[in-house]
């Protein structure tokens, strides 16, 4: 990553977890982050829950979000166990997804949605992770043990209709 791109992703953790404290959360580091998954630890005093930040990118006329890391010079997906949540900020907006890292698990990444308000906005599989901060203040047993199933994806296009995918 270009020092620039690390900046914008620093300044991107540290809005998350500014939002996490406005939350009530207590926010902690990696002493070490290179060595560490996630980025941070956030506690609430009931739960503890770990989470990775993004800042999504803008492709074509569409959002963008990598979800992998490097392991040497090879680009993987994020396994099982490595944290709980992705935090991911769309570029210039106040809009976050915060996406169950098991919705996800094995992409290297997803797409959420069209920029702008365009004809032909497509409402996205995830929308309903969109600035949903409160999912975070379920008990720890549910967090952990509840599914989230991938809610079919629905194209709606203006005067003709729609359809969803399952």
């Amino acid at each position: 990553m270009s020092n620039k791109g690390g900046r914008r992703g620093r300044i991107t953790e540290q809005k998350a977890a500014t939002i996490l404290m406005e939350h009530g959360y207590n926010v902690s580091e990696p002493l070490d982050p290179s060595s560490s998954l996630y980025d941070f630890i956030a506690d609430n005093g009931t739960q503890t829950i770990k989470l990775q930040v993004k800042l999504a990118r803008v492709r074509k006329r569409y959002y963008e979000a990598k979800l992998e890391h490097l392991a040497g010079n090879k680009r993987m997906p994020y396994v099982a166990g490595s944290f709980d949540y992705f935090v991911i900020q769309l570029p210039g907006t106040d809009t976050w997804y915060i996406i169950p890292l098991s919705v996800v698990l094995g992409r290297l990444a997803i797409s959420l949605g069209t920029v702008g308000a365009g004809k032909n906005k497509v409402k996205n599989r995830f929308t309903i992770y969109r600035n949903n901060w409160a999912q975070l203040d379920a008990p720890a047993t549910q967090t952990k043990t509840t599914s989230h199933p991938v809610p079919p994806m629905t194209f709606s296009f203006e005067g003709h209709g729609s359809f969803a995918i399952q």
